[in-house]
C-alpha cells in the first residue's frame, strides 16, 4: 500500500503539469488563430485607409469555445510610419484579461 501512495504522489504532479500545459497550449493556439484572422482582414484593406495612430479594441472573437479580445495599435513605432503608404500594426490578443499572443507587422502598398 505504501508503494501505491509513493507512486501516486509522484504521478499526480506530472499529470497536473501536463493538464495545465495542454490548457495553455489550447489558449495560445486560439490566440494565434484569432490574430491570423484579424491580420488577414486588415490585409484586404488599403493601408492608407487605416488609422495613422491609435489603439482600438475589436469585437470579441470566439474560437474553440473560448473568447478572445484583439487590440490593434497603429504606428506604435513611428519610425515605421514615415511613409504615408505604410502602417506599423501591433496586435495583442487577450483571453480573460491575460495577453495570450502579440504580433507586429508593417503593411504597405506594393507597386
Amino acid at each position: 500500500m505504501l508503494i501505491f501512495f509513493v507512486a501516486a504522489a509522484s504521478i499526480v504532479p506530472v499529470f497536473l503539469n501536463y493538464t495545465i500545459s495542454t490548457i495553455n497550449n489550447e489558449r495560445r493556439t486560439g490566440g494565434i488563430a484569432v490574430a491570423q484572422q484579424v491580420l488577414d482582414g486588415l490585409r484586404q484593406v488599403d493601408p492608407t485607409t487605416l488609422d495613422a495612430t491609435g489603439t482600438f479594441t475589436l469585437t470579441d472573437v470566439s474560437y474553440l469555445g473560448k473568447t478572445y479580445t484583439p487590440i490593434v495599435t497603429y504606428c506604435q513605432n513611428p519610425a515605421f510610419c514615415t511613409n504615408p503608404d505604410s502602417r506599423h500594426i501591433t496586435l495583442q490578443v487577450f483571453h480573460n484579461g491575460n495577453e495570450i499572443y502579440q504580433a507586429e507587422t508593417v503593411f504597405t502598398n506594393l507597386q
